[in-house]
């Protein structure tokens, strides 16, 4: 399916609620792999947001906002580790970066991660809701972020 700029840009605008009425975030686990059904705030369009955290301090969040699964909206990808991203244009972006759809090259095209998105990226916690705030999602205090069991000490 391909999305033109001002429909992708609707789609962003929209506001946006988790379908749950409650998400549990383990901030702890490493790998975190999860994945949050979100929906229009008028029930009529459905998208997914995840997120994925590896590797403990050096870690890398793919989030993807999708529209009917299978086209991906917005993707941030943080992390000291992070390989250069080469656009199809051979720009080459450094460091922290956002994806946005851009017509016929999905996700391809990436830009640096502004701190008006994501203020500090090294705090986990904080970077979701920023992202959660800039794709629009007006209930993400029903977010619970627990630690792991191994982070209390349990294990």
């Amino acid at each position: 399916m391909f999305l033109t700029k001002e429909k992708v840009d609707d789609l962003l605008d929209l506001e946006k609620v988790f379908k749950a009425s409650e998400i549990e975030i383990k901030i702890g686990e490493n790998p975190l792999k999860e994945t949050f059904v979100l929906t229009s705030s008028d029930r009529t369009e459905m998208f997914y947001f995840d997120v994925y955290k590896k590797d403990g301090i050096q870690f890398k969040m793919n989030y993807q906002n999708r529209y009917y699964q299978n086209v991906n909206l917005v993707r941030i990808d943080i992390g000291s580790h992070l390989s250069p991203h080469f656009n199809p244009d051979g720009q080459k972006i450094e460091g922290n970066h956002i994806h946005y759809y851009v017509e016929n090259y999905g996700l391809k095209y990436a830009m640096e991660l502004s701190k008006d998105i994501i203020s500090d990226p090294t705090d986990f916690k904080r970077s979701v809701n920023e992202f959660l705030r800039h794709i629009n999602v007006q209930n993400s205090n029903i977010i619970n972020y627990t630690e792991s069991c191994e982070q209390l000490g349990l294990f």
